[in-house]
């Protein structure tokens, strides 16, 4: 019979032994794995085009009345804010298509947002890592207003934060 002395001596050997063989491939064992490639480098370029083909089909959509492509360019908080807004001026929608139609029913507004989409003139656009400013103007009551909208790269796509109107 082992002595308690001699069963923990045993047992500090085995550990030893699995401790020394991490690392060591044991036969039978798969090879590893490499890991996913490295991400690559971001191109400037390509993103400040992104970010201004993301503006533009915004407002086309808008122009097209197509709402759901619209709204398929918001980031989540930029929907959830103008489902707020609305609801702050006591105009009910549930969805981010619902808004848009709202919006359009009020006497004017179309006309409104589509001389400002028929105007709208891109300056230029900002990439920081995942986010981007695109900074365009338009005419708006005979005024040419400049205006700097926001977007935010959401699961690989930019998005817009802010609209500008």
């Amino acid at each position: 019979m082992k002595t308690l002395p001699a069963a923990v001596a045993g047992a500090l050997a085995a550990a030893l032994v699995a401790l020394s063989a991490c690392g060591t491939p044991v036969a039978g064992t798969p090879a590893p794995q490499p890991g996913p490639p490295p991400a690559a480098a971001p191109d400037p370029a390509a993103d400040q085009q992104a970010v201004e083909t993301v503006f533009r089909g915004y407002y086309e959509a808008l122009l097209a009345r197509d709402f759901a492509s619209a709204c398929e360019l918001n980031a989540p908080e930029t929907t959830q804010q103008l489902l707020a807004n609305l609801q702050s001026r006591g105009i009910t929608a549930d969805t981010c298509e619902e808004a848009f139609t709202a919006v359009y029913a009020i006497p004017g507004a179309a006309e409104t947002v589509d001389g400002i989409v028929k105007g709208a003139e891109v300056q230029g656009v900002v990439v920081t890592g995942d986010n981007a400013g695109i900074t365009w103007s338009a005419e708006v009551n005979g005024a040419r207003n400049t205006i700097t909208s926001q977007l935010r790269r959401v699961d690989g796509q930019w998005r817009l934060v802010d609209t500008g109107t």
